[in-house]
């Protein structure tokens, strides 16, 4: 199996400390404590849903976070990418994990969001185009 994301150290300190075990010795202890990394990913989900600040999320049923975590994609976003356009069709909903976006209509910049904070919602609620743009500012 590929990796499923990318570490960096983080540039809030002059150095970083990475712990690491080879996959041999790392399969032969999940084998051992008999871990569900499946489970154990779509919990990390889950909490990801309760910590940010969508009222949907926080009045989200707790018996169906697992099957809406099964549906959610990881993905890494590079500096100044772009996320979605003001005008594009809006098919996703985002939250950020790491990081910071900023948000800007017509070329103006109207905000900037970052972790636990959400956006992309207002294409699917109301069934139109994306009413802003969303371009990454940091990676993470």
């Amino acid at each position: 199996m590929p990796r499923t994301a990318t570490v960096t150290g983080s540039t809030d300190c002059s150095y970083c400390v990475i712990l690491s075990i080879e996959k041999r010795s790392f399969n032969k202890f999940i084998d051992a404590v008999e871990l569900d990394f499946v489970e154990i990913m779509k919990e990390r989900i889950c909490e990801q849903f309760r910590s940010t600040d969508c009222a949907f999320f926080q009045n989200f049923p707790e018996s169906r976070m697992p099957a809406l975590a099964k549906e959610c994609e990881l993905t890494k976003v590079t500096e100044n990418e772009w996320i979605f356009k003001e005008g594009d069709e809006g098919d996703q909903f985002y939250i950020i994990v790491g990081g910071k976006v900023t948000v800007s209509r017509e070329g103006r910049e109207i905000a900037t969001l970052s972790r636990n904070q959400y956006f992309g919602e207002i294409a699917l609620i109301s069934d139109s185009l994306r009413t802003a743009s969303v371009q990454s500012k940091s990676t993470c």
